[in-house]
């Protein structure tokens, strides 16, 4: 509710550290902040939700690994 109050934008990104950012994103998909999910060093992840109140939780659209980050940059 925060969020949604305090910023208006179509996108935001958060930038963290484990394991709290892996527990944020679990309670964010799943509303469970132990769900079993770790980022690796560098790693990303896209979420998207139209509305973060209660009962309604984001998507997770991709993960990528630093690996796969690192062979898109070469193509």
């Amino acid at each position: 509710a925060e969020m949604n109050e305090k910023y208006s934008a179509n996108s935001i990104a958060l930038i963290g550290h484990e394991p709290h950012l892996s527990a944020l994103i679990s309670l964010l998909v799943s509303d469970n902040a132990s769900l079993d999910m770790t980022l690796k060093k560098g790693g990303v992840c896209r979420l998207s939700a139209d509305d973060l109140h209660h009962t309604r939780k984001a998507a997770l659209e991709w993960l990528l690994t630093p690996g796969i980050l690192v062979e898109i940059g070469e193509k």
